[in-house]
């Protein structure tokens, strides 16, 4: 005769039966994301830097700014299928470092991303604007050759 074999519930259930088995989270895709810090050194100590603009490369309807300790979350779309992706992270006063990473790198963690002070930025403009006893005196009145009653001055 045949032995009868013992089999556990759960085994049975999951191997001989009709049913499908729902596992308990739903599969979620991972993320496609870039993170990362961005910093600047002010008299050799390293400061953060809140409100830098933090762009995708070539797509410049994405981007974000840093928080207020100068960390950043960018979120890839799945649309962007280029192997190489780069970001672009600038500030008032700043040059603009860009930073590339591999699409099978994502999610990625950048870590502290440095940025450089821009020499070439331009002065800063002081505007004065004339209160009412300069207004009064005429300071800030133009002269022409007609109104000026001094011979002494030689306009052309």
């Amino acid at each position: 005769m045949f032995a009868k074999a013992i089999v556990s519930p759960s085994i049975e259930q999951s191997q001989w039966s009709d049913q499908t088995i729902i596992p308990e989270k739903p599969f979620s895709p991972v993320k496609r994301t870039i993170k990362g810090k961005v910093i600047m050194y002010y008299f050799n100590d390293k400061e953060s830097v809140p409100g830098a603009t933090v762009i995708l490369k070539g797509v410049p309807n994405i981007s974000t700014s840093t928080d207020a300790e100068g960390y950043f979350e960018l979120e890839v779309p799945d649309s962007v299928t280029s192997e190489k992706i780069s970001i672009l992270i600038s500030f008032v006063g700043y040059q603009i470092r860009e930073v590339s990473v591999y699409r099978t790198q994502l999610p990625v963690q950048l870590g502290e991303i440095k940025l450089y002070e821009d020499n070439f930025v331009m002065g800063e403009i002081i505007y004065i604007k004339p209160n009412l006893w300069q207004r009064v005196k005429g300071i800030f009145k133009s002269k022409s050759p007609q109104s000026c009653t001094n011979s002494s001055h030689k306009h052309k």
